[in-house]
């Protein structure tokens, strides 16, 4: 019995260990200016964004502006310019909203990475060429 235990044990703090996830501490801050690229679901479209992000001091409430600019051919277009931005900032993740369409981002151990997925919730053809959704990464610059 003592071995199956310490058998179980074992398994469990090398699950544990060898899981390779990462999340971010509770305290990184989002305040700042993060610059990337997004590209839709489709593939047939993509951009670069910047959303300028002030955090609430000790508190989770995101608010700043978005620049959204797709891409079409060698053609850069503004598709959403000072994009009202709000959200909230829930330790290894943050959920965002900017005007018509919602960000769900991973947050990087140190915060000066956001990546994850965007989803038009009104506009399908504002920054996504109609797909309304595509995959979304920004670094604090």
């Amino acid at each position: 019995m003592k071995n199956l235990a310490l058998a179980l044990a074992m398994t469990l703090f090398l699950t544990a260990c060898s899981s390779g996830s990462t999340v971010a501490p509770l305290d990184v801050v989002l305040n700042g200016t993060f610059t990337g690229s997004f590209a839709n679901t489709d593939g047939n479209q993509e951009g670069t964004a910047v959303l300028n992000l002030t955090q609430a001091a000790g508190g989770t409430e995101i608010t700043g502006n978005a620049i959204f600019d797709i891409t079409v051919g060698s053609t850069s277009n503004v598709c959403l310019l000072n994009g009202l931005v709000t959200g909230t900032n829930n330790g290894p993740s943050a959920s965002i909203t900017i005007q018509n369409g919602n960000l769900q981002l991973a947050i990087s151990n140190n915060g000066d990475t956001l990546s994850g997925t965007y989803v038009v919730t009104v506009d399908t053809d504002l920054c996504s060429n109609g797909t309304g959704s595509g995959n979304i990464t920004l670094t604090r610059s």
